[in-house]
């Protein structure tokens, strides 16, 4: 069996939780799926490897009120 241990540290980060649509909620620590992906990516795997992740952090802050973004679109009729 082999042992990864990775320390990283960001002064900021969103991690939209999937079931928020009009706001952007997010977890505090980045989910499972994130980090396997992650590391899928880092290792170069073009295939699935089963791996066992866990996740363990501390954070500063985080805005818990949820807000929504305006997106104001320009339609051109001619």
């Amino acid at each position: 069996m082999k042992a990864l241990r990775i320390i990283l540290r960001q002064s900021s980060a969103n991690y939209r939780k999937e079931e928020t649509v009009l706001n952007k909620m997010t977890y505090p620590l980045p989910p499972l799926s994130t980090v396997i992906g992650a590391l899928h990516k880092a290792c170069g795997y073009t295939s699935y490897h089963d791996m066992d992740i866990s996740i363990q952090g501390d954070y500063e802050s985080m805005h818990k009120e949820p807000y929504t973004d305006y997106c104001f679109f320009k339609f051109n009729n001619g």
